[in-house]
Order: structure tokens, then C-alpha cells, then sequence
């Protein structure tokens, strides 16, 4: 795989993950970074939580039913549905890292 993401023609895909108590917006100077080196950045917010973080301060009810499994399963889905496994996934956790590294590895691959 290309690392540098300078083959226009092989751009990589990288899925951004943000932590408990933070949103996509974590990863805004990184989407940028990886952008301009020619890469596909994905930084989907967890299941519920797509909305602005003021507005996530003011009314936290996406998160009181949210599970381990429903986060995994949003980003089980997101990753499956790529042509190929992503070049990078950045998790902040450790114990999410070896869940989602293992649905990316063995993911079956959209036609």
C-alpha cells in the first residue's frame, strides 16, 4: 500500500474514530492533513451523536442508551461498505482499537 497517498490514481481510504465525550470535529486538523496527501478521510460521528457539540452539551440523551456494540456496529457497517480495507483506522482507545482492527482486517468488501 501506498503510504504517502501521492498515487492520485491509488488514493487510500482513512477512518477516523473519536473517543467518548468528543465528536468528529477532534479530527479537523488531521482530515485536513491527510486530505491534502491525497487520501479519502471518513470521520463519522458515533451512532446519535452527528450533532453539534453545544448542542450534545446541552442535551446528552443520544448517549444514554448508546452500547459499546451499537458504536461497533456503526463503524462495523461504515467499514464493510468500502472497496478495500482502510489504510488507517485511528482509534483513541485501546480496547475499541483490537475490535475494529479485526472488522477491518476480515471485512468483506462492497462490489
Amino acid at each position: 500500500m501506498n503510504s504517502t497517498g501521492s498515487d492520485p490514481a491509488s488514493p487510500q481510504t482513512v477512518v477516523l474514530i473519536h473517543g467518548m465525550w468528543m465528536t468528529p470535529l477532534s479530527w479537523e486538523h488531521w482530515l485536513n492533513r491527510y486530505n491534502v496527501r491525497g487520501h479519502r478521510v471518513l470521520a463519522p460521528a458515533w451512532p446519535g451523536l452527528e450533532a453539534e457539540p453545544e448542542e450534545l452539551r446541552r442535551d446528552p440523551s443520544p448517549l444514554r442508551n448508546l452500547s459499546i456494540t451499537d458504536v461497533v456496529d456503526h463503524y462495523d457497517t461504515i467499514i464493510r461498505a468500502l472497496d478495500r480495507p482502510p489504510f488507517s483506522s485511528a482509534i483513541p482507545s485501546a480496547a475499541c482499537t483490537r475490535s475494529f482492527c479485526s472488522i477491518a482486517a476480515s471485512a468483506p468488501r462492497a462490489s
